[in-house]
């Protein structure tokens, strides 16, 4: 199904081992997703607080568990 999306959904990742971000990134990038590499293990705080929204919107708001989020670079849309 990811592949039928208009846009690929969003893999943040972030931590301090550059190999292991490698290894994450490859991965996301196999099932679909687009990785997003959100800086050093102190930015955890703030993916997990992502996460608290994501289930809010499936679960406390019934959106179910197809939704996803994408992160959209205005600098990388073509002219």
């Amino acid at each position: 199904k990811v592949a039928a999306l208009p846009m690929r959904p969003l893999g943040l990742l972030c931590g301090e081992s550059a190999e292991a971000k490698g290894m994450v990134t490859q991965i996301l990038e196999n099932v679909g997703f687009a990785a997003k590499d959100a800086g050093g293990i102190a930015s955890a705080r703030y993916l997990e607080q992502v996460a608290h929204l994501n289930i809010q919107l499936a679960v406390g708001q019934g959106g179910g568990t197809g939704g996803a989020f994408a992160y959209l670079d205005a600098s990388k849309v073509p002219e």
